[in-house]
């Protein structure tokens, strides 16, 4: 088979000729797929199932500040949201067999045709029949914990074989085979989530599984919802961001009555922290927890269940109104304030807040147009509270509405668009010399008002 042939060079050639097609072995037992989804149990919460979606969000927010782990709707039966997203197929496990056949055939052929010098200049070429061996059935290792930082990304359904020839083409192991041996061997390898992974580069194939099978070296996907993030804004980042279909977050989150809420909508009622996405098996078990999360703040706080609804309508509009919780209470006894009958204003709380709520804009200052259109929200034209809560309310915004300051003032403005401050007035006439500050910082300040 090799003819003549007896230097370095030409041996290796010819067993690249042979041997450079010969697939990974693979065997039935390596066909284990890595668990996700509701199969995680045993490492630590179940993961939910989503498509390619973006890395999730590092945990970032809870309470007054802004920042921010792929699902999809469950139907009437609560299906598991694995139904609701893009998938990786199991690899075929009778191409596998056929391979593992065709692999060692070749590699009985190679040895037989290896020949007195040849064989003997093949284990040269290699250092050694170990070396050799490695070659033709693809072994190897590399030593120690390596260095580094690589990032993996394990699909859903992955077996050992394919996390080891992800691992082997980002440089992480030396040997896809050698590390299917060790996941064939290691009865906790199956536990595996599928998701993001940080390992380092040249790693022993035992090292490697070490830090894959260590649930902190996998990137969790957080979401986190901002005080004051409306419930539009929500679905725009869970569509996104995270991959969820339209038509799941609008089954989640547009049907307030299956979670016990008899409101026209869920706005205000999802708290305003940072949710684990994996943890969820589904968007509607994540919707819930921030339900409980919401309802649990009114309850440590004391609010009557009977007033949960206007406290959640006033946390919402101090959430949008102000950034600083040193005005929140403040906020609050002015809305008070001004729903009285006999209140100067006639009960209209004129808000801008509500009125861009209405018309689904976010932030800024309405426009004199805008403070003339009539939508449910326009406060300037009805009286009392809005429909509903204009935004995700944190448990500083909840307490402050639950506990207003006392005082007499019916006005406030914001007279700093850039650090917040704002000042408190009881009287028009005082009201108006602060609405000039606000001019004269807007003129200061081209375009950031």
């Amino acid at each position: 088979l090799f003819g003549a042939a007896t230097s370095r060079t030409s041996v290796f050639e010819r067993l690249e000729t042979i041997t450079g097609s010969i697939p990974v072995i693979t065997e039935k037992s390596d066909l284990n797929p890595v668990t996700s989804g509701s199969m995680q149990a045993a490492t630590g919460g179940q993961g939910t199932q989503r498509g390619s979606a973006p890395t999730g969000e590092a945990a970032a927010v809870q309470g007054g500040a802004n920042g921010s782990s792929a699902v999809a709707s469950r139907l009437p039966a609560a299906p598991n949201l694995a139904d609701q997203r893009k998938t990786t197929p199991v690899e075929n496990k009778m191409a596998k067999s056929k391979k593992r056949v065709i692999a060692v055939v070749v590699t009985v052929l190679v040895v037989l045709a290896l020949g007195g010098g040849t064989l003997a200049a093949g284990i040269q070429y290699f250092g050694s029949w170990q070396g050799l061996k490695e070659y033709v059935l693809g072994g190897g290792d590399y030593e120690g914990t390596g260095s580094g930082e690589v990032k993996i990304e394990i699909p859903e359904g992955a077996t050992g074989n394919k996390i080891g020839e992800l691992l082997q083409e980002k440089g992480v192991i030396k040997s896809a085979r050698t590390f299917t041996d060790l996941f064939k061997k290691n009865e906790s390898a199956t536990s595996i989530q599928s998701g993001t992974y940080v390992l380092h580069e040249k790693m022993s194939a035992a090292a490697a599984l070490a830090m894959l099978l260590d649930p902190k070296n996998k990137l969790t996907d957080y979401l986190s919802v901002p005080p004051g993030f409306t419930l539009k804004q929500l679905k725009e980042r869970l569509v996104k961001r995270y991959n969820f279909s339209e038509s799941a977050v609008s089954e989640a989150l547009d049907n307030p009555a299956q979670y016990g809420i008899n409101d026209e909508s869920l706005e205000g009622w999802l708290a305003p922290l940072s949710y684990d996405v994996d943890k969820y098996p589904t968007l509607n078990d994540m919707v819930k927890a921030m339900i409980k999360a919401t309802k649990d703040n009114l309850t440590k706080l004391g609010v009557p269940e009977d007033k949960w609804y206007n406290t959640l309508k006033i946390g919402s509009i101090i959430e949008r109104e102000v950034n600083k919780p040193e005005y929140y209470a403040k906020v609050a006894r002015v809305v008070e304030n001004r729903i009285q009958p006999s209140s100067p204003t006639n009960g209209l709380i004129q808000m801008d807040s509500t009125v861009l709520y209405g018309l689904g804009v976010s932030g800024g200052i309405p426009t004199k147009a805008q403070l003339k259109e009539d939508t449910p929200y326009n406060s300037y034209i009805h009286p009392g509270l809005p429909p509903t809560p204009i935004g995700a309310v944190s448990k500083a915004a909840l307490e402050a509405a639950a506990n207003p300051a006392p005082g007499d003032w019916l006005y406030f403005v914001t007279v700093n668009l850039q650090t917040g401050e704002t000042v408190f007035s009881s009287t028009y006439a005082e009201h108006e010399q602060n609405v000039k500050l606000l001019a004269k910082w807007c003129d200061e300040n081209p375009g950031k008002c």
